[in-house]
């Protein structure tokens, strides 16, 4: 009797058809198959699938392992001396660009606002909105509504105001 499914056989169907499995598992996929005429078309690509991949040529396995044995002739020949630290060129960099920043800094006219607003044209300035909930909550308003007035006191205290 066969108990097996189709969906349970799409995973074991690869290695039954590449000869991977032993045992009662390849006997009841195989049983399966035998009764299903989807997986044995499915089966039969895959076994020739197989069947058709490309094999290493012969004695390619030992040509690597001796290769690998012998040292490389084509290797560059040893550096020897004094070698900077990797660390050197990082922080060139960063002396560069912190010098590069301060000349930057100073060699930069004010900014005219009068200039600046009359190449612009007129600027409406917005009015400052009011704080929403929201807001507060990001403030931290809820967490000293919590607070008593004693430790409200200490918190002033240890700020300093």
């Amino acid at each position: 009797m066969n108990t097996m499914t189709c969906e349970e056989l799409a995973d074991r169907l690869p290695d039954w058809a590449a000869g991977r499995l032993a045992g009662p598992e390849a006997e009841a996929t195989a049983a399966h198959v035998h009764g299903c005429a989807d997986c044995a078309a499915q089966a039969a690509l895959l076994r020739a699938l197989v069947a058709s991949r490309p094999t290493a040529p012969a004695g390619m396995s030992e040509r690597i392992a001796v290769a690998l044995r012998e040292p490389s002739r084509s290797a560059p020949p040893a550096i020897t001396g004094w070698r900077r630290p990797q660390w050197v060129v990082s922080a060139a960099a960063v002396l560069v660009l912190a010098l590069g920043t301060v000349v930057f800094r100073q060699t930069a006219e004010p900014t005219d606002v009068t200039a600046v607003s009359s190449a612009l044209g007129d600027v409406v300035e917005e009015e400052p909105v009011a704080w929403t909930l929201d807001d507060g909550a990001v403030a931290g308003a809820p967490v000293l509504d919590d607070l008593s007035e004693e430790a409200l006191a200490t918190l002033i205290e240890e700020l300093g105001a």
